[in-house]
């Protein structure tokens, strides 16, 4: 078994700690058919693009949620049903691997919100160009996953 990855671990000890997190194991504990998930939202959101921007960027999103998702999972971690916990499991991939690289899934995160939960009509609005630039980001993390996740071990 792999030890722990090194970075976060305070973060993650006190989201276990909180309850945002669980732990899970055995085949629970397999992240890669979520990449597998992630690969299909990815391929859907290209191919929408055009005709529903708004569902292609949502389904941008939901590619590097499951890509996130994934990494947690690998771990033995999984996010709880508390109220969030999209923003946890987000959160929690920043904080072991960085902002540099999964920094903009938060800003993703919360246009994804507006544009499900809109105040008005003019916040819905999502030009091809602005769903073009989230499924390159989303592709790129996929890509970073799919090489960080045999590194990874159960959370120690």
């Amino acid at each position: 078994m792999t030890a722990a990855w090194g970075t976060g671990q305070q973060a993650i000890r006190r989201r276990l700690d909180t309850g945002e997190l669980d732990r899970v194991s055995g085949s629970a504990a397999d992240g890669e058919f979520l990449l597998t998930e992630a690969r299909h939202r990815c391929a859907s959101a290209r191919t929408i693009r055009q005709s529903d921007p708004t569902g292609a960027y949502v389904m941008a999103y939901e590619c590097g949620r499951h890509t996130a998702t994934a990494l947690l999972t690998q771990q033995g971690l999984r996010a709880t049903e508390q109220s969030g916990h999209h923003a946890v499991v987000i959160e929690s991939v920043i904080e072991q691997f960085g902002p540099e690289r999964f920094g903009q899934l938060s800003g993703m995160r919360r246009r994804r919100h507006t544009l499900e939960y809109p105040r008005n009509s003019s916040e819905t609005a999502v030009t091809v160009e602005e769903v073009d630039e989230a499924i390159d980001y989303v592709e790129g993390l996929l890509e970073a996953a799919e090489m960080l996740l045999p590194k990874l071990g159960l959370w120690s």
